[in-house]
């Protein structure tokens, strides 16, 4: 019995540490959200025209004919954070696309990392006690982009880091060679 006692927490420490190495490493990229989740479920090719938000809206249709990124971000991710200063650099010189971030966090604290990263993007806070409102799909995975089209079609979504695999689609679409 001492013995199993002297290695109970080494156990624990080793199955957190493989927990915590799942997580870093993306192999959780594409899961669904644990447990019941009744948000709306977007897909490539739904229509969403705007999101809702705890601080006003976000349309995401453009008279324009302008795409828009939406990244969702949270000041509770580590890898979030440890992505911020490469979101700087994209939101900094991006002139193809609108980007706005999406977050679960309230809209002081919103605010506060913004300032922080010097991002100069519509930042739109979803935090709410409704879990039913369909925008909690766009905070289940964080960091994580999503691209609409002018008419405010879901065209591509993927993790934030990887954030120039859009440009092809949007650039085709440009020409007037979009396709779903």
């Amino acid at each position: 019995m001492r013995n199993l006692r002297s290695w109970a927490p080494i156990a624990v420490l080793a199955l957190l540490a493989g927990w915590q190495f799942l997580q870093l490493s993306g192999a959780n990229r594409g899961a669904q959200p644990l447990g019941p989740a009744p948000y709306l479920r977007a897909s490539v090719g739904d229509t969403v025209p705007a999101l809702r938000g705890h601080t006003g809206d976000l349309a995401l249709t453009s008279e324009e004919d302008r795409w828009t990124a939406v990244v969702s971000f949270s000041s509770t991710c580590g890898h979030c954070l440890n992505l911020a200063p490469s979101l700087t650099e994209w939101f900094q010189g991006e002139d193809e696309v609108d980007i706005a971030v999406v977050t679960s966090d309230t809209p002081e604290v919103a605010a506060t990392y913004a300032e922080d990263y010097g991002w100069s993007v519509p930042l739109l806070s979803l935090v709410t006690s409704d879990s039913t409102r369909s925008e909690g799909f766009f905070l289940s995975r964080t960091p994580w982009l999503f691209l609409f089209d002018p008419q405010g079609v879901l065209r591509h979504h993927g993790h934030a880091a990887d954030h120039e695999t859009w440009r092809p689609l949007v650039r085709e679409s440009s020409l007037g060679d979009a396709r779903p």
